[in-house]
């Protein structure tokens, strides 16, 4: 697909529920499903062409989820970019993240599976030019600083600096790989301030820099 989302997949939007799953834009997220219904799913948005929202589960309906349980507002939505279907119908797949939304209400279909309205969640203040490569410039050098200081995260490192084509695309991507406690990834996914989701990346870059153990064999950015 690798299109920009259209008004016509924001209208009509399937999503799917996940306890403690922040998905980010810019980022790969593998999926096994093997639900009947989650199998519609993927089956439903391989044949449109259709993106998938991946929101999560609301805190406290973990555990205890009823068959719909209630889910955040802010989620990440991707376009499939692989899918395996197994002997037994089951599906291995992986969404590339594609920007934020905002579930607006939930649609009633004939789909056993579940979609929502959404709309577009959008920064309300972008970086200015000079500020977005100095930061970006920032984030990088951290980055090779701790590929170079954790040989582990090496190689996932080099590929977010290699192949983000924005300042925005490497936040976001950083985002994805270095907060892991879902409720930070939540608040870092809903922030709409460019300046202040890169402000909590470096931040915390920083931090895993000085949890790293001695210097390894490092990465190439």
């Amino acid at each position: 697909m690798s299109t920009p989302l259209s008004p016509e997949h924001l209208a009509r939007l399937p999503f799917f529920p996940l306890p403690g799953l922040v998905f980010f834009p810019h980022t790969l997220l593998p999926l096994h499903l093997f639900e009947p219904r989650y199998r519609q799913m993927v089956r439903y948005c391989i044949d449109h062409r259709q993106p998938l929202a991946v929101v999560r589960i609301q805190p406290g309906f973990e555990d205890q989820q009823p068959f719909d349980p209630p889910v955040v507002e802010v989620c990440g939505v991707g376009e499939l970019v692989r899918h395996q279907r197994t002997n037994d119908g089951r599906y291995n797949i992986v969404l590339r993240g594609l920007a934020r939304v905002r579930l607006l209400r939930e649609i009633e279909t004939e789909h056993p599976f579940r979609f929502a309205q959404a709309e577009p969640y959008a920064d309300g203040m972008a970086l200015d030019p000079v500020g977005r490569a100095g930061q970006a410039a920032t984030l990088r050098a951290l980055g090779t600083s701790l590929g170079q200081r954790w040989p582990s995260a090496a190689s996932a490192l080099g590929e977010v600096l290699r192949d983000a084509r924005s300042p925005a695309d490497l936040i976001d991507a950083l985002a994805g790989m270095i907060f892991s406690e879902p409720d930070m990834r939540q608040s870092v996914l809903e922030s709409r301030s460019a300046a202040d989701r890169a402000d909590r990346v470096e931040a915390r870059l920083v931090e895993l820099l000085a949890a790293a153990p001695v210097e390894g064999p490092g990465i190439e950015a």
